[in-house]
Parts: C-alpha cells; sequence; structure tokens
C-alpha cells in the first residue's frame, strides 16, 4: 500500500504477497506541494503483513517475459530521450525503472510510447546501441518501509517473512528519511521522520530486524539532504526467528542496525567578536561535486541543520583551532566526542550554521580548506524498551557507521528493559556491537555514545562495556583518548 497522503487510519486488514506492506514517502522527483511531508497524523493498527512463506528464495519470473524477465533492444539515445530501433519495443510497466544502455545503468523517468522514452540523466548521442530491461523477480523488499512521516502509531500488527529478494540484506523494517529515490537528487529537504511509536508489534522470519537510517544519503541511496530521524519509540515489541539460514537470506550479521550518513560542505569560518561563538558559511559541497568554486548543487542546497543538532567543523588550515579534535581509528581520523551544538534560531533550510566555539575574536578562515559535516545529527531520541529479541546474528543490536564515515554520536537514544537472545557455533557472540575496533571482551561494543545516553555515559569514540554480573551490573570501560572512568548501573 502506498501512503503518501495524510490523516491515515489503516486498521485490521490483511496485506499478503506484496514487495512492502505500506511504504510511505520515496518520492522520485521534485513536489508540486512545497514542504510536503506524507503519512502525518497516522494509525496502523491490528494489521497482517504477510508474504506466503513458501515463496521466500523462490521468486524468480522466467526472463524470457519481456515485461517481468529480460527485455532486450536496440536503441538511439540523445540526452535523456531513447527512441526504440529495433527488438523488444518499451512498456509502461518498466517506469520507473532501471535500464542499462551501452553498458551502463540508467532508469527510465517515463515511458511515453512503445518507442519512446525519456532517462532521469542524460545517455549522451548513442546510435543503435543496446539497451537491457533488467531482470525482475517478485521481490520482498522488506516486511515496512517508511521513508517520511510524522505523529504516526503502529501498534498490534504483524510483519512476517522477508528474504533478501529485494537486495536490502531482507529488514523486517526500514526506517530512513529520504529526500528522493531512484537515483538522482532532489530538493525535498524537508523530508523527515519524527514523533513515531511502534508499539506490541510482532516482527518474525527474516534475515534482519530492524535498519534505522537517521538520515538521507547520496544518490541511489537518498539523493541528498533531509530532516534526521527525531524521537522514535519502540515499545514491547516481539521480534524472532530473525535469521541468515532463513530461506533466501544471506551472510548477515546484524539485528538491528542504526547508522546515518556523512555530507560534507566547504566554506568559511567567522568568530564572532566576543570569541564565544563561529559561523560557518557553505560555500560548495563535497556530495554534490561542485567544489570549490560552487554553489552548491541541488540536493545539497541546504545544510539541514537544527538548534541542537551537533555540528562537525574539521580540515581548517587557515585557523587549525576552528577543527574538532580527532583521533584515528582504523586509518581514519574522526572525532573523539560529539560537536558543539548549533545555537538558537538555526535555520535548517540554509547554508549557515552558528555553535558555540572559543576563539580570537574576529578571526576568519577563508582558505576553502573548511569542511563542515552533518554526520552527528541522527537519529535522536530513539529508544527501544521492553523488546524481546530472537535470532542468531552475531551482533542483534549494532551496525554503525564505518570509520570511514565517523560515528554519529546518537543523542538522548535509551534501550532498557530488554532481552536479546544470539549465538553462532564457532563464532563471536556478541549482545551490542558497534564499533570497527576489536580489543577486549566482545558482550557490548559501542561506538556512538553521548552524555544523555541512559543505558551508558561517555563522549568517548571507543568505548567498550563487559557484563560481569547478574543483578547489579558492573559495565567497565576500555578507555581511549577521552580516558573516561568505569561506569557503574544497578538493575
Amino acid at each position: 500500500m502506498l501512503a503518501n497522503g495524510t490523516t491515515y487510519k489503516i486498521n485490521h486488514n490483511w496485506f499478503e504477497g506484496s514487495s512492502s506492506c505500506v511504504f510511505t514517502g520515496g518520492y522520485s522527483g521534485n513536489l508540486a506541494v512545497p514542504n510536503w511531508v506524507p503519512f502525518q497524523d497516522a494509525e496502523m493498527r491490528r494489521n497482517r503483513c504477510t508474504f506466503p512463506y513458501a515463496w521466500l528464495g523462490q521468486m524468480v519470473i522466467s526472463q524470457s517475459n519481456p515485461y517481468w524477465g529480460s527485455a532486450i533492444s536496440q536503441v538511439n539515445t540523445s540526452g535523456t530521450a531513447v527512441t526504440w530501433v529495433s527488438g523488444n519495443t518499451f512498456s509502461t510497466l518498466w517506469q520507473p525503472t532501471a535500464v542499462v544502455i551501452n553498458g551502463v545503468t540508467y532508469h527510465f523517468s517515463s515511458v511515453n510510447s512503445a518507442t519512446s522514452a525519456t532517462l532521469t540523466t542524460s545517455a549522451g548521442t548513442q546510435s543503435n546501441v543496446s539497451l537491457v530491461f533488467a531482470t525482475n523477480n517478485i521481490v520482498r523488499k522488506n516486511g515496512q518501509e517508511m521513508k517520511e512521516q510524522e505523529r504516526t502509531i503502529i501498534q498490534g500488527d504483524i510483519f512476517e517473512n522477508v528474504d533478501n529478494s529485494g537486495g536490502q540484506n531482507g529488514p523486517l523494517l526500514t526506517l530512513s528519511p529520504r529526500n528522493t529515490s531512484g537515483g538522482g537528487t532532489g530538493n525535498n529537504y524537508q523530508s523527515t521522520i519524527n514523533d513515531v511509536t511502534f508499539a506490541h508489534n510482532i516482527w518474525r522470519n527474516s534475515c534482519t530486524g530492524w535498519s534505522n537510517s537517521g538520515t538521507s544519503g547520496p544518490p541511489g541511496d537518498g539523493g541528498g539532504v533531509s530532516m534526521p530521524i527525531k524521537r522514535v519509540a519502540y515499545n514491547n515489541n516481539l521480534m524472532y526467528n530473525v535469521s541468515s539460514s532463513n530461506p533466501g537470506c544471506g551472510a548477515t550479521t546484524t539485528g538491528i542496525g542504526e547508522t546515518s550518513f556523512n555530507q560534507q560542505w566547504i566554506g568559511t569560518i567567522t568568530e564572532n567578536s566576543g570569541g564565544t561563538q563561529a559561523t560557518f558559511v557553505a560555500t560548495c559541497s563535497v556530495d554534490g561535486g561542485d567544489c570549490p568554486s560552487g554553489p552548491p548543487s541541488l540536493g545539497y542546497q541546504v545544510m539541514g541543520f537544527s538548534a541542537g543538532d551537533p555540528v562537525q567543523p574539521t580540515g581548517c588550515t587557515g585557523v587549525p583551532a576552528f577543527n574538532v579534535a580527532l583521533h584515528t581509528v582504523s586509518g581514519h581520523q574522526v572525532p573523539i566526542g560529539v560537536g558543539p551544538l548549533a545555537v538558537f534560531g538555526t535555520n535548517p533550510a540554509s547554508l549557515t550554521v552558528t555553535y558555540p566555539w572559543t576563539a580570537a575574536p574576529n578571526t576568519v578562515d577563508s582558505t576553502g580548506t573548511c569542511t563542515m559535516s552533518n554526520v552527528q545529527r541522527g537519529p535522536q531520541n530513539l529508544s527501544i524498551s521492553h523488546l524481546t529479541f530472537v535470532t542468531d546474528a552475531t551482533i542483534p543490536l549494532g551496525s554503525g557507521n564505518p570509520a570511514s564515515t565517523g560515528p554519529s554520536f546518537s543523542q538522548n537514544n535509551l534501550f532498557r528493559d530488554s532481552i536479546m537472545l544470539s549465538g553462532i557455533v564457532g563464532g563471536p557472540v556478541l549482545g551490542w556491537r558497534n564499533s570497527v575496533t576489536a580489543e577486549g571482551c566482545l558482550t557490548e561494543h559501542n561506538d556512538h555514545v553521548f552524555p544523555s545516553h541512559t543505558l551508558l555515559y561517555g563522549r568517548d569514540f571507543k568505548l567498550q562495556l563487559c557484563w560481569v554480573h547478574r543483578g547489579h551490573e558492573r559495565i567497565v570501560d576500555a578507555p581511549g583518548a577521552a580516558g573516561l572512568p568505569s561506569v557503574w548501573l544497578a538493575f
């Protein structure tokens, strides 16, 4: 079910056999209605989102079918225009989808007729070259996918039976704000997921569990800047039989993932006259490929910072004092802690952000080396409580960003009153893991710690925790650069 309106009440239904159950957001282009956010003030209760178990791992359609298999044509191209020459004619069922022209993948934005189509990006001028309509399966993409929503509740539902035929590692839920889907970039900067509750649901029979992507990513994985995930609660959920050995699943290792994208701009930093605040003004976008001249291109014309979001300035050579402190993890220089927070009045729809920073009054670095990242914006205020999770994943709660991206230092996150079972014979067995480092006892290993985490305290990128008792649990850290003391929690 595609739910891109507002004020929904989806109650007591049986959804079966679809790629995903209820799908929100994920627009492939710019919207005619500015600042539109779908699926607002909605509820979804007592539904069963299922898929025939016997179809898992078996969903292949004959390639001789020109509409759902693999169709081959000869075409001419002129920019985004594609004209049929011979072979299989075009079908409106091909839009929007991927096609391969002369060995390069493009996407149809529209099929105008059996002999004419339009691409989302230019293929240049080519004559009598091959076009292959990519092979389709009856895919099971995920159990539920939500790319935009506000003020919603998903309660008392059953989500089940997912394999990896959709190429997403078989998750039961994908929660991921996206600017633009389908391979391009857009100006849907208002895309957001906030104030959402998942309560009293059953999740079962899949390759992986929940995938929480805090922010939108590059073309093909978000299409530019969005607002981050904020205020999402998972309360009293049961999730079981999440296993890489289920039908159609691959060698997945993570049960519940939490990641964010590292979007960067280059610009000028100016210290105020009191030496108490710094202001970054972007001149070009690293991700948009328009540096050094700029201006930031479509998809990156805003930075998305709101008041209270951590900022991450690095790379300044003119005034090195403007850089946050770094240390090396797996060969990459990453911040040792959360960055300063954007001040009150910060406009997310701008290329300017001001934050507390102590430096010489009126100092300016305009060398074109100062880089600002928004990787630490999300997810924020995400809570998981009373979760029972039965899986054989080696990392039931983990994933996280790679060292090349750097940690998100997620803010105000809560994990409590939950049971997680895991285990791989002959392999590592972890309860909580989110680190690219490998040292010490591997029960919990976390790299997105923030002082307001309910479970943890600390700012160190590499805080390792080990449960050593029952009843009164002792949590011992292995300090990195910050040298934090041990933390004690009682349960």
